[in-house]
C-alpha cells in the first residue's frame, strides 16, 4: 500500500481528485492533505510519504520551493516520487530535471492521465524495492561467512551474485565473459582487477571464518580457498 499526500491551494478540488484516485487505485492511501508550502514542508520532514501530488501554485510559497528544499536538505527518501500536477506549465522547465520529480501533468490533461502516471510511479517503486531486497539478502549471506565489507572485492562479489541471480540461467555464467566486464564498466576498471580484488576478499574469509561455518555453508568438506564461481553459486542457492 503506497501512502500519498496531495498539496495544493484548493480543499475541494483536492479531494475531488482524492476521491478519484482512491477509486481507480486500490493500492493506494491518503496520508496527508497540505494546502500551503510550509505545511507541506513540515509534514515532509516528519512522514513517510511514497507518492507526492504537488501544485506548483500556493498561497504562501511556490510549489519549486518545496521541491528545492528536498533537494538541499537531501531527503533521499523523496527521489522520484513527486508528481507535478499543475496548469503553471511554463515553470515546468525549473524542476523536470530534478531527481525528485516523476513528471508532471497539465491539469489540461484528463484526470485519467494522472491516475496512469501514479500507476507507473507505483509499478516503479515496487520494483526498487524488489531489487532492494535483493540486494539486502545478498548481504546477509556475504556476513554469514564473515565476509570482510571493507574489501573493495566483497562488494565486487555482491554485484557478482546480483547479475547472476537476473541471468536465465543463473547456474550457468562465465565470470570472465559474462560478469567481470558488467562489474568492470560500472565501476572503470579492468577485468582483471575485478577477479585479482574477488580472489583476495574470498582468501580473507576462508581464512577468517571457521571451519564448521563454511563445511555447513558449502555442504562439503572445505580444505582450500572455495573459487569464486563455488562462492556465487552457493549463495545464490540461498536467497529465497
Amino acid at each position: 500500500m503506497e501512502n500519498l499526500m496531495i498539496i495544493g491551494s484548493n480543499l475541494a478540488n483536492i479531494y475531488s481528485l482524492i476521491n478519484f484516485i482512491c477509486d481507480k487505485i486500490p493500492n493506494i492511501r491518503l496520508n496527508n492533505i497540505a494546502c500551503t508550502g510550509i505545511e507541506a514542508i513540515e509534514i515532509i520532514k516528519r512522514e513517510n510519504i511514497d507518492i507526492i501530488i504537488l501544485d506548483l501554485d500556493l498561497p504562501d510559497i511556490n510549489g519549486i520551493e518545496i521541491i528545492n528544499f528536498i533537494s538541499k536538505n537531501h531527503i533521499k527518501k523523496y527521489i522520484s516520487s513527486i508528481i507535478v500536477y499543475t496548469n503553471q506549465t511554463k515553470l515546468i522547465g525549473k524542476i523536470i530535471k530534478n531527481d525528485n520529480v516523476f513528471c508532471y501533468c497539465s491539469k489540461i490533461n484528463s484526470i485519467d492521465y494522472l491516475v496512469k502516471k501514479i500507476e507507473e510511479l507505483i509499478d516503479k517503486k515496487k520494483k526498487e524495492h524488489t531489487l532492494d531486497n535483493i540486494k539486502n539478502q545478498i548481504t546477509i549471506e556475504l556476513k554469514k561467512l564473515n565476509f570482510n565489507f571493507s574489501y573493495i572485492g566483497t562488494k565486487y562479489l555482491s554485484e557478482c551474485i546480483y547479475e547472476c541471480y537476473f541471468k536465465k540461467n543463473k547456474y550457468n555464467f562465465n565470470l570472465s565473459k559474462d560478469i567481470y566486464p558488467i562489474i568492470a564498466k560500472k565501476y572503470n576498471k579492468k577485468i582483471s582487477l575485478i577477479g585479482t580484488d574477488i580472489f583476495q576478499a574470498i582468501l580473507m574469509m576462508f581464512y577468517d571464518t571457521d571451519e564448521t561455518i563454511l563445511c555447513n555453508y558449502f555442504n562439503s568438506t572445505i580444505n582450500q580457498k572455495p573459487k569464486t564461481k563455488d562462492v556465487i553459486i552457493a549463495i545464490l542457492q540461498n536467497l529465497y
